[in-house]
């Protein structure tokens, strides 16, 4: 009994210790991928393309056919609303030059369930300085983002569930990607956020609702950016 009390108690201290570091825990289930930014035929040559495979279909519809240095997008996977809600289906937004690649674009798209096969979008200029700083504070959380998942005792080989996710009867997903030189990062986290990804992702969110009620303010962005610790 001593021996399970004393795993127990470091269990929680490990738990709490990395909790106070921002990480994802107990939170929804998520998938972190680093892959080569060229897409590869099935013959397993590299062809003219860019790597798409971890990208949705709904993504795919949403960002065309090649990875922006950044790109961050919800879906909202809670149930069908009644006839008469009209409720947002899926937000987000890509980071890019513009078709003259003198500047750099902040493009929002959204879709709502009242018409899901139009997507509305928003375009703002941004400085080469907040888009970069954009990059580097997304690939950070991606490349230190770690999961602790669910408390375990082990006892005589046998691994005792103390805790365990619950979920609702929808699954949002939360989908943070960046270009990194010649690979493409993705965080992709089902349902439940917490730690830093939950500060970034509110954060995206925020820059989004400001743009659409036109109160888009890069130097107030920039400032928060600084005051991400991750």
């Amino acid at each position: 009994m001593k021996k399970i009390y004393i795993t127990i108690i470091f269990t929680l201290f490990f738990t709490v210790a990395f909790a106070q570091d921002g990480h994802h825990i107990r939170g929804g289930f998520f998938t972190k991928v680093i892959e080569f930014n060229l897409a590869r035929e099935k013959t397993g040559r590299y062809g003219n393309g860019y790597n798409l495979n971890s990208k949705t279909n709904m993504e795919k519809q949403f960002f065309g056919d090649f990875n922006a240095p950044v790109e961050y997008f919800y879906f909202n996977g809670q149930d069908d609303p009644a006839p008469w809600e009209n409720r947002l289906i899926c937000s987000g937004f890509r980071i890019m030059r513009d078709s003259l690649d003198k500047n750099y674009v902040l493009q929002m798209k959204r879709i709502f369930s009242d018409n899901d096969k139009d997507i509305d979008s928003i375009s703002v200029f941004i400085s080469d300085q907040f888009a970069n700083k954009m990059h580097d504070k997304m690939s950070s959380l991606i490349h230190n983002f770690k999961g602790i998942d669910t408390m375990l005792v082990v006892f005589d080989g046998y691994k005792i569930m103390l805790h365990s996710l619950s979920f609702g009867t929808g699954c949002d997903n939360f989908i943070f990607r960046t270009v990194v030189q010649d690979e493409v990062w993705s965080l992709k986290i089902d349902s439940l956020l917490n730690g830093n990804a939950l500060k970034m992702s509110d954060f995206c969110r925020q820059i989004m609702t400001d743009a659409e009620n036109d109160n888009f303010e890069e130097a107030k962005y920039s400032k928060l950016l600084d005051d991400f610790n991750f």
